[in-house]
């Protein structure tokens, strides 16, 4: 009962940084919670990240795609299509708060990775802060992938 409180609370901590720059989600958050410590990596500044694009970043062994909405909220996902032959995401087209595919145009929920009927996958997301106007993006401190 305890843990599921201390997880409760920090996820509670983590949702209302939410659309001012953080996207995480309360299920994201609970995922990350159960599976792994995260570790917060500097990535760039946040004028680094321009509004309704995409930028590829990579860090330690991960390849990752960084979005900011035209709202200016950022995410961060895996820089891979969910497609059995893959492809880059971060070349992908911003739309709202979805990434469309470059290669197969599949349309992916920035928020939580799923990708929208007909078609079917997930990617992998990750949490994103901003500290004094430097983007954070939360990596796995284990060996996780």
């Amino acid at each position: 009962m305890a843990g599921s409180v201390q997880r409760r609370e920090l996820a509670a901590r983590l949702l209302p940084i939410g659309r001012s720059g953080c996207e995480i989600g309360e299920k994201e958050a609970n995922r990350v919670i159960n599976r792994e410590q995260l570790n917060f990596a500097p990535i760039g500044g946040l004028s680094e990240f321009p509004r309704g694009l995409g930028r590829q970043v990579r860090i330690s062994d991960w390849d990752l795609a960084v979005f900011r909405t035209t709202d200016g909220a950022l995410y961060a996902l895996e820089n891979r299509t969910p497609h059995p032959k893959g492809g880059p995401l971060a070349e992908g087209i911003v739309s709202g708060h979805y990434v469309y595919c470059p290669l197969r145009d599949w349309k992916i929920d920035l928020e939580d990775g799923e990708v929208q009927e007909p078609d079917t996958g997930r990617v992998r997301t990750f949490p994103v802060r901003i500290e004094d106007e430097a983007v954070l993006i939360g990596l796995p401190s284990n060996s996780d992938r």
